[in-house]
């Protein structure tokens, strides 16, 4: 009697179910299974229980193909070579030691549960490597009255089994048809073991309205250096919403978010150039919105000087330029320094790599810098120029 090549499935109660096979006598022809329970912690080497299974050990039946364990806590077993289904019932309940624990049910922006040991004591059931039958992620089950429903769930945050105290998350979706309104058992089932059930039945997500349309300026100035021009960008305010992300992509460069916790926010910039601007609204518990509609604007380096007073090529009281922009071989800096002190001048592309880092001392007054362009490749970079607090940041475009 042996097993050669069999599966096998760990049970909801701990123990191993394996079917072994009895060779005939004269014909050496496997006709007889046999069903063990296998306990692992038994003394010495683990202990076999030998248990009724689903078939006679005389049937007609070749051994099993593959083994399940159901989420009721029994192990559906079949075969390859018909379409007949058999199911054993472990001899013995639940492991208490691998109940799944819930701590908390969410449906913010999607309907979440947290807790504990959502993903089961083992694998589930195997054969080697002809099937495998995983079932170390969360089920979740919802039951009214006679009625039972499964629910899909993604986005494990795990499928490592047996992990204790160690925090396990698990999304869920209702299934078609649903009917809305009772109050529903749910509870997580891993390895055919449920959890402790909560009562649910609001499964309304909390996600605030979609933003209406932004208000600010569509032309606002490039800060280069420039003082502090700033621009106030708002929306009328989402009921519900107790903070708002306001997303600032700047086309063809980069993109940065905000949160505030009212429905405006100030900018200056430090670029120019297209700038597609976008909020969306947050809940307290944290369900997002969809985005606004959203706002174009043309940040203009053209204003720059108009504000100063000054020409292209001459520094501001409070700041520098950098001309010809876009550049070819050679690049200008000119800043204004109230005292003597050091200064660096960075280039960076896109990728983030530092190409160029200069550090020297500033006269006072007017200072006029060249840097040399000629191994730069064409395209986009950002010039860095900071003295003492003095930060600033310029788009250069090389061609």
């Amino acid at each position: 009697m042996g097993a050669p090549d069999v599966p096998a499935a760990m049970m909801s109660n701990g123990k191993i179910l394996l079917n072994v096979i009895q060779n005939h006598p004269t014909t050496r022809l496997k006709n007889h299974i046999y069903f063990y329970e296998f306990n692992y912690l038994g003394y010495p080497n683990g202990t076999y229980l030998n248990v009724p299974g689903p078939v006679q050990p005389d049937d007609s039946l070749r051994t099993f193909d593959w083994m399940l364990d159901l989420p009721d806590g029994n192990v559906l077993l079949g075969t390859l070579y018909d379409d007949t289904c058999y199911v054993y019932t472990p001899g013995s309940g639940p492991l208490p030691a691998g109940q799944p624990i819930i701590n908390n049910y969410l449906h913010c922006s999607s309907l979440m549960l947290t807790g504990n040991l959502f993903n089961g004591i083992s694998e589930g059931a195997m054969f080697g490597d002809d099937t495998q039958m995983v079932t170390n992620y969360p089920l979740v089950r919802l039951t009214n009255g006679s009625k039972v429903y499964y629910c899909r769930t993604f986005n494990w945050n795990h499928t490592g089994v047996q992990r204790g105290s160690e925090a396990d998350t698990v999304y869920f979706t209702l299934p078609k048809g649903l009917p809305i309104g009772p109050t529903y058992s749910l509870v997580v089932v891993a390895n055919g073991i449920a959890s402790d059930p909560i009562s649910v039945n609001d499964f309304t997500l909390d996600i605030p309205s979609t933003p209406g349309a932004i208000t600010g300026n569509t032309n606002p100035c490039y800060n280069g250096g420039i003082g502090s021009a700033s621009f106030i960008y708002s929306i009328s305010p989402v009921t519900g919403a107790t903070s708002y992300i306001w997303t600032f992509d700047f086309v063809g460069y980069f993109t940065s978010s905000y949160t505030t916790t009212t429905p405006s926010i100030t900018k200056s910039f430090g670029l120019y150039g297209e700038l597609l601007l976008t909020v969306q609204a947050i809940s307290a518990c944290g369900g997002i919105s969809a985005a606004s509609p959203q706002l174009r604007a043309d940040v203009s380096q053209e204003c720059e000087n108009r504000m100063a007073g000054t020409a292209a090529n001459e520094p501001t009281k409070m700041g520098f330029v950098a001309y010809p922009n876009p550049a070819h071989d050679k690049l200008n800096v000119a800043f204004n320094s109230n005292t003597t002190g050091e200064y660096t001048i960075k280039m960076i592309d896109m990728t983030g790599r530092l190409l160029l880092d200069r550090t020297a001392n500033a006269a006072q007054g007017n200072n006029f810098i060249e840097l040399d362009l000629g191994v730069f490749a064409k395209g986009i970079y950002v010039l860095s120029f900071s003295s003492g607090e003095e930060r600033k940041q310029v788009r250069i475009v090389v061609e």
